[in-house]
């Protein structure tokens, strides 16, 4: 399926969400005494380490790049990659923060069994956690869409510089403040300077073809195994933990859709709502910091 936002998803949510319903002791004694728990953790898991999200209360609305304008335009391509050379640079060097960590330590501790993330900052894997299943792909890595040929971010990086040099320059004289502010989520910021006619990109280095990054933007399907992947784990889980996900993207909502089908215990922890809060027990609902959370209902 396509990556898509369901209109008006979060809006008019029925149950309130100014506080936590949660109750701490019911979701650490489910946890215990679970067969197989999977967690499935979005965007919020990361703003702690410099990231930004899309949905978190009070943010501007995010208008990402649609597969079909980057595939069949020029002119998108150039603002794609000229956005992702100054922002893929704050990804590039961020570092994992509590959160991760601690579904790391739970991963290690047999605790967490499967880890599924909307994610594509490869944070969890930097603080140690295996077998991630990267829903929507990894911003580290890029593709031909012509041969299929891998390759390196951080290496395309390099290349984006030296190829414009002077555009390059120029927003190194952003401030620190001034950067911040112009983060966007996956990568993407938006720049002091935003005229991107004369920004050059790379092709291929093997066939010559267009290269994309080996994420699955708006409008692109994921590939059908790791669709099915992330099913199977669910599948095989009695409790699911959804941390730092609105759900409004299709790809997660199903997953909580198929947990709750299965008569699966499912917990949700977000700052904000989320599409799947009228179908979650309000015990098993936080409004909270992930981390906070996931501490005390993994100890």
């Amino acid at each position: 399926m396509p990556r898509y936002i369901h209109q008006n998803v979060l809006k008019g949510a029925s149950i309130a969400l100014d506080k936590s319903t949660g109750v701490i002791s019911t979701a650490r004694d489910i946890v215990r005494n679970a067969r197989g728990v999977c967690v499935l953790t979005g965007a919020g898991l990361s703003t702690d380490s410099g990231i930004p999200d899309y949905r978190s209360p009070g943010r501007p609305e995010v208008k990402s790049i649609q597969y079909n304008d980057f595939v069949n335009h020029h002119e998108h391509r150039q603002r794609y990659w000229a956005r992702s050379m100054r922002g893929y640079e704050n990804v590039q060097h961020a570092s994992w923060n509590r959160g991760h960590k601690i579904i790391s330590d739970a991963q290690s501790n047999e605790i967490c069994h499967s880890l599924i993330t909307q994610n594509v900052d490869g944070l969890h894997q930097a603080a140690g956690a295996t077998d991630v299943v990267e829903l929507h792909g990894s911003i580290h890595s890029v593709v031909c869409l012509d041969c299929q040929a891998p390759s390196s971010r951080a290496d395309l990086q390099k290349q984006l510089q030296q190829l414009n040099p002077m555009f390059h320059a120029a927003n190194l004289q952003d401030s620190s403040a001034a950067l911040l502010g112009r983060m966007r989520p996956d990568g993407d910021s938006v720049l002091a300077n935003e005229q991107f006619g004369h920004f050059i990109y790379p092709s291929c280095s093997s066939c010559g073809g267009m290269i994309k990054p080996d994420v699955v933007f708006f409008g692109e399907s994921i590939p059908k195994e790791r669709t099915q992947l992330s099913v199977d784990l669910v599948t095989d889980a009695d409790v699911l933990i959804v941390a730092g996900t609105s759900c409004a993207v299709f790809s997660a909502f199903r997953l909580v859709r198929h947990a709750l089908k299965r008569d699966a215990d499912v917990i949700v922890i977000t700052r904000g709502p989320t599409r799947a809060d009228e179908l979650i027990r309000p015990d098993l609902r936080f409004v909270d910091a992930a981390a906070d959370v996931l501490e005390q209902i993994f100890s």
